[in-house]
Order: C-alpha cells, then structure tokens, then sequence
C-alpha cells in the first residue's frame, strides 16, 4: 500500500470504506468461518477505539449476485417464487386436462366398450390413453418452445435487461429442463384419466350407461377445483398487495421535492470553481430556472458515503454511522428540504459548516434542535470539522426498503459530480433546450445528458416493479386455467343433471331454483378455497412486506377483494351455462339420453 499510495498512513485507518472489496481466495470452505474469527481479531488489535464500529464479513462469491444487502442483483427467494408460482400453473393445468379429461370420457364410453368386446384389455386401453395425452403434451411443449422465442424481446423489457436471446433455449441445462417437465406433465394429466376410462365396464359402455361414479369421483373432480382456486386467490391477492406497496412508494413522502428537477453530469474537465460559477450564472439567467446547485448525487440516491462521527467535543466517537450528502449553498433550496433550526451553511474557506438532520440529533441525545446549533462536529469520512448550524427534517436517503439514517449535509466541491437543476416551467423541452446551450458553450467539447430526478427514484423499485408484473401476469393465466376448469365443470354438471332439471321445472320449480341448485355448488367451493387461501396469502405477503422498513398496512379488506374477485370471475364463467341449463325446456330435458 505505501508503494502503490505513499500518503498511506500504517496506523490510520480512516480509509475504511464499505464502498471497498477485497478478494480472497483460501485453500477450502472450511476455513471461511475461521478465517472471519481472525479478521475480527486482527481488527480489535490494530483499529483501536474504532474497531467496535467496523465489522468485516466474508462473503462467498456465489452469493455476490443474490445478496441485495452488499448491491447485490436480486434475491434467490424472488426467484424461489417465480419458480414455485410458474409449477403451480402447470399444475392446475394439468388439474384441468384430468378434470376435463374424465368428464370427455363418457362420450367415448361407446369406444372403450367396443375395444373391449373385441378383445382389448385394460392395459393396452390404458396406454392407448397415455399416449393420446403424450402427443398433446408434445404438441404443446413445441408450441410453447416456439412461444418462448417470440417472447423473448418481451422479457427482456420486463426484466430491463438483454440477455436473454434464441441461444438460451438451446442451452443443454434447459432443454433437459424442457423434457424432464414435459415428461412429468405426461404422469401428472395423463395417468388418473387413463385409469378411470381403461376401466369402464364394457356392457355398461356399450349401453351408454356411465355415469358420474364410472368416470371418476366427482369429489375429487371438486377438490381438484377447489385447489386451483385456492392458487388463484393467492395470487390474485398477492398481486393487490405488491401493486399498493408499488402505489405506496411511488405517492410516500420522501422529505423533499424532487419533481422538476434534472440532473447533468459534469465533465472530467470541470475542475475550477470559475467555470462552475459560470455555468450556474448562465442558466440562473433564464426566467424558467428557479435554482442551481452543484452535488454529488440527490438527496436519495445509491451513494454509499458515510462513516464514524464524533459530536459535541466528546472523547469517543459516536456508537452510530452517519450518511453523507454533499451540495453547495443551493442544496437545500433545489429539493425544497425544510430546515427545523438554524441556517443554511455558508461556503468558507477556512471552518467547514455542517447541516444534520432530526435522525442525527436523536441518536446524539438531543430533543431541541435549537440545542444543535454551534456544537462542534467531526465527519469521520471526509476527515472534515467544523460546527452544525442548521438542523433540518429527515428525508429518505435510500428506498424506503430501508430506514431512514442519521446524516450530515456539508460543501465538498472536491467531490462533485452533477448540477441539479429546478424548473418552474410548463415547457421542459425548450428548458432543456436552453440548458443545452448554454452548458455547449461552456463546454463545446463534451455531450450533454440529463435525467430527471424522479425517473432515479423510480428505479429504486424497478426489481418490485418488475415482480408486480409478473406476478399480474402469472395471476391472469391462473383465472383464465381456472374458468376453463369451471367452464368444464358445470358443462359435466349440467349434461349430467339435465334430466333432473328437466323434472324439478315440471313439479314447479322456478329457474330462480335452478340457478341456486348450480350457484350454491360453487359458492361451497369458492368459500372453501377462500378460507384456505387467505391465511396462506396473508403468511406469505406479511412475511414480504416485513422486508420493507416502510410498508402498507395488511388490512383485512385486502383479502376479502382477493375472493370477491375470484367469486365474480366464477358466476361469469358458469353464469351463462346455468342461466341457459334454467331455460332449457323441460320437454327437451326429458327426452335426453
């Protein structure tokens, strides 16, 4: 370190940085706990009395990209849900091919009967069956190895990335994925409809006499459905929960007012206070410009800059971490951030003067902020002191996936790299436009880019977003499998049922009656799916929601709108097979086969 930095001090250690990573590479896994041991040993012996405030961790590198705490991708629990709610879509569709399955079988009674009067048995009729289910399984997984293709481009959008293309799918990880999945949907829908319909009882069949025992259990025809539902209530309810918590980020106070206001990098070249002054009276010039400011990033931003503080003369340092936010005298007025006591700092040469906000001064002790001002203050990260004179209200620095954290607002022109700009203007592209000029002028030789304020902020909840959507869409498949499922069913239902519907109308009953005799049916089901549903749905997102430092509140109105969608998605899809079964006239009904 002293050759590659000779200012390197061996007995100062405050460069620590959480913004640094070192790599090791040790002889076996073994040794990683014992490893951390010694770090920690190592560190109380030459950190001193700041080694209580410093802890390293060893991390595996197979971790990095999962562990969103040290900027990490996203999390493996994420992608646990995605892949469990994509095997629950293919399992309720599977409930559907066997639901609709047995419920198709009485109409090849006839057939099977045949079969078996000529002599085929009942484990050629069963593989017969497996391998008309095995060709539909196929069809589909080439349908859907061809639907991945085109939608490709479509999830790289959602996922705001490029690296999914035509080559993934090829790879030999997911074509064995592919056949293994399409192997066990093959089991999974084909082999219960197989049994039941190889079964038949061949006189029987061949008098057309099956009925709702020879293809099947009806109860378990109605558990099967009862399980997609409860798969649907979860989701659906699951999707409200993650589009209010979006809603909630997106409408939540952060503390200051970042609308309106853009952010232009600066150049390598800007590099003197002259220029900087320049430029800022350039565009404090135009009348739709309210304020400039230069900074090193906005008030909540990914910036990683803080450390140790020492307040107030005291002999220790604190027993807490600060953040640091860096800005010139316009800071404050550029995001609208309220001051509490005091003033703005003033830029000096010679005394640095220090901004904290209400978080800062509670974790110091102190409950008035008129007490903060003139107290002494050292910022353990910038080596800088100098004395607060102004307290301002707490602002989120980060998402609101975290808490907000004591910080200290101060001048550090060394480390700017933006100037923020507010605008007081109906006409942002001729704003921007003059921006644009006047910046070329300054700077004729670099290319000017900007970014509003509030587009950063919003990528703060891109990865929540992102799961919103999928999971909205995952939702809507699992509705749609699901009325199919019902639509099946009370077609079975109903074919089965005619006669009898056929009799209750000529002793009098009203198709009010009818109605109710199919309605209440799946008002059982529904309700059932619900109670078993929502206790699940409320662990699950509860659980998620207690990631988040700011969150909604899980009222119980929540889940109640999760099954009166799914009830009203019910009597749609059943609705008009009911009402046309009530009307049917009871002459027709009686005369059915």
């Amino acid at each position: 370190m002293k050759k590659f930095d000779p200012s390197y001090e061996m007995d100062n250690f405050s460069w620590l940085s959480a913004r640094n990573e070192t790599f090791i590479k040790l002889k076996n896994a073994e040794q990683a706990a014992r490893t951390e041991r010694q770090i920690r040993v190592n560190g109380k012996k030459y950190y001193g009395e700041i080694a209580k405030y410093y802890n390293h961790k060893l991390q595996p590198l197979s971790e990095v990209h999962f562990d969103e705490r040290y900027d990490g991708k996203i999390r493996r629990s994420i992608l646990w849900i995605l892949a469990g709610v994509g095997g629950f879509l293919l399992l309720i569709a599977c409930i559907n091919f066997v639901n609709l399955a047995t419920a198709q079988a009485l109409k090849r009674s006839r057939e099977i009967g045949v079969r078996k009067v000529l002599g085929g048995t009942r484990s050629q009729l069963f593989w017969q069956f497996m391998l008309e289910t095995a060709i539909l399984t196929m069809c589909s997984a080439l349908l859907a190895f061809a639907f991945s293709a085109v939608f490709l481009p479509l999830l790289n959008d959602w996922t705001n990335t490029h690296a999914f293309n035509i080559e993934v799918l090829f790879q030999p990880g997911l074509l064995l994925f592919w056949f293994l999945t399409m192997s066990m949907v093959m089991m999974a829908a084909g082999f219960y409809p197989a049994v039941i319909i190889s079964g038949f009882n061949p006189v029987i069949a061949l008098k057309n006499k099956t009925g709702m025992q020879q293809s099947g259990s009806f109860g378990l025809r109605r558990s099967l459905i009862a399980f997609q539902l409860i798969i649907a209530q979860i989701l659906v309810i699951g999707t409200l929960v993650l589009v209010l918590q979006l809603n909630f980020f997106r409408n939540a106070d952060p503390g200051f007012n970042q609308n309106a206001v853009i952010t232009i990098p600066l150049p390598a070249s800007d590099s003197t206070q002259q220029v900087r002054s320049l430029l800022k009276n350039s565009l404090l010039h135009f009348p739709d410009i309210k304020t400039v400011s230069y900074q090193y990033e906005a008030p909540m931003s990914t910036m990683g800059y803080g450390g140790s503080v020492r307040f107030d003369n005291r002999a220790d340092w604190e027993k807490f971490m600060i953040s640091d936010r860096f800005g010139d005298e316009s800071y404050l007025d550029t995001y609208k951030i309220p001051l509490l006591a005091g003033r703005n700092f003033i830029i000096r040469d010679s005394v640095t003067e220090f901004l904290v906000n209400r978080e800062l001064m509670q974790k110091a002790g102190i409950r008035n902020p008129e007490h903060m001002i003139g107290k002494q203050f050292v910022d353990g990260n910038s080596g800088l002191e100098g004395k607060i004179v102004g307290v301002v209200n707490n602002f989120h620095l980060k998402s609101l996936q975290e808490e907000i954290k004591p910080c200290a607002l101060f001048h550090h022109p060394k480390l700017y790299k933006e100037v923020a700009v507010r605008l007081d203007t109906e006409d942002f592209s001729r704003s921007i436009l003059r921006i644009q000029n006047a910046w070329q002028k300054i700077y004729p030789e670099e290319v000017f880019t900007y970014q509003f304020v509030d587009e950063k902020i919003e990528k703060f909840y891109e990865k929540e977003d992102q799961l919103a959507t999928l999971i909205r869409s995952f939702a809507m498949i699992a509705i749609l499998i699901c009325c199919l499922g019902l639509y099946g069913m009370i077609s079975f239902m109903v074919t089965h049922k005619t006669k009898e519907i056929g009799v209750r109308k000529v002793l009098g009953a009203g198709v009010n009656n009818i109605i109710l005799l199919f309605g209440k049916e799946f008002l059982i089901l529904v309700s059932t799916a619900f109670i078993i549903a929502a206790p699940i749905a409320w662990y699950v997102m509860k659980n998620w929601l207690d990631g988040f430092a700011y969150r909604i509140h899980f009222h119980w109105w929540i889940l109640a709108s999760g099954g009166i969608i799914i009830l009203s998605v019910t009597f749609l899809t059943v609705g008009f097979k009911v009402i046309k079964a009530a009307w049917m006239n009871p002459v027709k009904s009686l005369a059915t086969d």
